[in-house]
């Protein structure tokens, strides 16, 4: 499976390098309250690929090589549980489900450079709109690098 997740990570390596260069591009053109916009159009990169294919592994890859100071989601409680008992190399902090009891623990956490879901076609719509609204609302994060990873 890691080796897997390695090709994964070379895949994400990529998209994500073209996510910064449009990013920066499109930063000079965007006003403050197009923000919600903005993340969607050049800060989300969606990475799918066949099941069990190493999405949840690369995961721990990019929260060690890349995006240590992320905020992980999984569609659901007993899917971040998972996550924190098998996978979870790096004893992360910020792995939660995108269930509503759970969003206020995850709304005021400071210094993101990422959000990372995992099986993000499992998210409502309604949710995912939640997500980009209550990520968003802290303006100064897309001053610089950030991403929404969605892995389908």
């Amino acid at each position: 499976m890691y080796e897997r997740a390695e090709k994964l990570y070379k895949a994400a390596e990529l998209l994500l390098d073209v996510c910064k260069e449009m990013q920066n591009e499109a930063r000079k053109f965007f006003k403050e309250d197009q923000i919600i916009a903005f993340a969607k159009e050049f800060c989300t990169v969606k990475l799918g690929t066949s099941r069990r294919a190493g999405h949840t592994t690369l995961i721990n890859l990019l929260l060690k090589r890349k995006f240590p100071k992320s905020l992980v989601l999984f569609p659901n409680n007993g899917l971040a549980k998972n996550y924190k008992i098998h996978y979870d190399e790096n004893d992360h902090q910020a792995v939660f489900s995108t269930e509503r009891s759970n969003q206020d623990k995850w709304r005021g956490i400071d210094e993101l450079n990422a959000v990372i879901i995992d099986c993000a076609t499992f998210v409502p719509k309604q949710r995912m709109k939640k997500i980009y609204k209550s990520i968003c609302a802290e303006k100064k994060r897309f001053e610089k690098e950030f991403y929404f990873i969605l892995l389908e």
